[in-house]
C-alpha cells in the first residue's frame, strides 16, 4: 500500500489540550489536500484512496481523525466550528497556507464550513454527498426536525461520563477492511442494501463513545448554509440512488453556487465504498485540472 507506506502518522495538540491524530504524506512545496471523514468514521476511510491516488505527485496529502474519532480521543462538546478550528490549527502547524479540502457527508459539511471561515486558505472543495437540510427526504427529513433530541442525549451522556460512567477502551474501526468485506458481502448477497450495513447505530456505537455519536448525528442534521458565499471552486459528487437526500435538489444547490461543478453517481451515499475507482479518478482529475493547471471554471455537469 504505497499511500500508507509513505505516510507519517503525527499528532497535534490543540490549545485546549486535545491530541488530534493525523497522517501526512508530504510533498515539499506542494499545495495541501486535506481528507475529512464522515459521521461515526475515522481517517481509515481514506486508506484506499491514498493507496491509489495520483495526487501525491503534485500535492501533500493529510487525513485526520476528527476530534472525538479514531485516535483523537475526546468526550466533550463538539460542533462543526470546533472541528474547523482544529483543522486550521494543525494545517498551520505544518506550515501550509493553501489547501484543497475533500470531505464525505459530515466531512463535506466541515469542508464547507472551513471554506467559509478561512477563505484565504481554502483554494478548492470536493464535497462527496454533503448533507443539506433542504435536500433531506423521507425519515431523515423528519428526523432533522427533532435533532435537539440528539443534543439532549449527548448532554446526558456527558453527565454520565463526568460521573465516571463510560467505556475505558473503545476500539478503532478499520474502514478499509470494512469496505472490503462489505463489497464481498454485497456481491454474494445481491438483494442486500448497503444502507442496512452502514446506517446501523448499534454497530457505530461499538466504535464510538455515545457522547460523540449523538453529537455527530446532531451536527449532520443541523442546517448549514449551502455553497453561497464560498469563493473557492467546488466539485459536488452526488449519489443518484440514495434515499437520504434528493439528488435534484442537490444539483440545485450547485447551480446556486458561485463556482461549482457536479457529477452524479449511481450509488447509495457511500461512493468511496461502492465505486472507489470512479470516485478516485474523478477527484484526481478535478484537482489536477482546476488546481494545478488553472483551467477556466464554470457551473456545469462534469463530463465522464
Amino acid at each position: 500500500m504505497v499511500g500508507v507506506q509513505t505516510e507519517a502518522i503525527k499528532q497535534w495538540v490543540s490549545p485546549d489540550g486535545v491530541t488530534i491524530n493525523y497522517g501526512l504524506s508530504e510533498q515539499r512545496g506542494a499545495r495541501l489536500v486535506v481528507l475529512v471523514h464522515g459521521l461515526a468514521s475515522n481517517m481509515t476511510r481514506w486508506t484506499e484512496f491514498l493507496c491509489q491516488t495520483t495526487l501525491r505527485e503534485d500535492f501533500a496529502l493529510l487525513r485526520v481523525d476528527l476530534r472525538g474519532h479514531g485516535q483523537s480521543r475526546y468526550r466533550g462538546k463538539l460542533s462543526h466550528e470546533q472541528w474547523v478550528r482544529d483543522l486550521n490549527g494543525l494545517i498551520r502547524s505544518e506550515g501550509y497556507k493553501e489547501v484543497v479540502v475533500i470531505g464525505h457527508s459530515l466531512g463535506a459539511q466541515v469542508a464547507i464550513m472551513f471554506a467559509r471561515y478561512y477563505p484565504e486558505m481554502a483554494k478548492g472543495c470536493v464535497l462527496i454527498d454533503p448533507i443539506f437540510s433542504e435536500t433531506l427526504r423521507g425519515r431523515r427529513k423528519w428526523l432533522s426536525r427533532f435533532r435537539w433530541i440528539f443534543r439532549w442525549l449527548a448532554s446526558l451522556s456527558l453527565l454520565a461520563n463526568r460521573a465516571g460512567l463510560y467505556r475505558r477502551e473503545v476500539p478503532v474501526r478499520d474502514l478499509f477492511e470494512l469496505d472490503r468485506h462489505t463489497r464481498k458481502f454485497l456481491q454474494d448477497n445481491s438483494g442486500s442494501n448497503i444502507a442496512e450495513l452502514y446506517l446501523n447505530p448499534t454497530d457505530d456505537l461499538k466504535y464510538l463513545p455515545a457522547v460523540i455519536y449523538f453529537q455527530d448525528v446532531h451536527e449532520v442534521l443541523r442546517p448549514i448554509r449551502g455553497l453561497q458565499g464560498i469563493a473557492c471552486p467546488c466539485l459536488l459528487m452526488l449519489s443518484g440512488g440514495t434515499d437520504i437526500s434528493d439528488t435534484k435538489l442537490g444539483i440545485d444547490v450547485c447551480e446556486r453556487a458561485r463556482d461549482c461543478e457536479y457529477k452524479v453517481f449511481n450509488v447509495d451515499h457511500w461512493l468511496l465504498t461502492e465505486q472507489p475507482q470512479e470516485a478516485r479518478e474523478t477527484i484526481d482529475g478535478w484537482c489536477l485540472e482546476y488546481m494545478r493547471k488553472g483551467a477556466p471554471r464554470r457551473r456545469r455537469e462534469l463530463e465522464d
